[in-house]
């Protein structure tokens, strides 16, 4: 029911948060992270490296890699292999305010309606496994299986790490369930399924 509320209030421009909304590794940003890594692990497999174009790593759409063509997409292979290099000397946090910077990618999730909870999911999710290659010593396919790993498992952890971070929820619909709510503390309350 969360769901399906969240999906009619994005589609109204709503913005809105689930309260206790799980893992984050189970977020589309968790998704976003493994195709980058994957890309990253692989970047000669052209269909790898437009998948990667797609998220908002490299921001690109589907009709600018039509454009592109082969040419945009060995360009991005090569981005791609310098972040891999980047990635195994300096780690995933280098990785990301890389990619922040070269690819502007605050500024365009922050111009969508959830932009800021997806760039919150995106940067949890790059401390996690920076502490990953930090903590367990992993390389770039080892952490590729780890990232797998954590998401397979998303479902049933509950781990405080893990648990997303609520971003800036003041002008945010919050939805929740009645027991996650623990009393009516909220100035409106909207029961859809009563």
């Amino acid at each position: 029911p969360g769901t399906a509320v969240r999906a009619a209030l994005e589609a109204q421009n709503i913005p809105s948060v689930a309260a206790g909304a799980g893992s984050v590794y189970a977020t589309s940003a968790g998704n976003d992270w493994l195709t980058l890594l994957e890309a990253l692990e692989q970047p000669h497999r052209s269909g790898r490296v437009r998948a990667a174009a797609l998220t908002p790593f490299l921001g690109r759409s589907a009709a600018d890699l039509e454009a592109g063509g082969e040419t945009l997409t060995d360009e991005l292979g090569s981005l791609l292999r310098n972040w891999a290099d980047l990635l195994q000397t300096r780690g995933v946090a280098a990785l990301l305010e890389l990619s922040f910077a070269e690819q502007g990618l605050p500024g365009r999730l922050l111009a969508e309606i959830d932009g800021e909870r997806r760039l919150t999911d995106l940067r949890h999710l790059g401390e996690g496994l920076q502490a990953a290659v930090v903590d367990e010593g992993l390389g770039l396919a080892a952490l590729v299986e780890w990232l797998r790993r954590r998401r397979a498992e998303s479902a049933a952890d509950k781990s405080v790490e893990r648990v997303r971070r609520l971003d800036s929820d003041a002008a945010a619909v919050q939805v929740m369930t009645l027991h996650v709510s623990k009393g009516l503390q909220y100035p409106v309350v909207y029961l859809p399924f009563a």
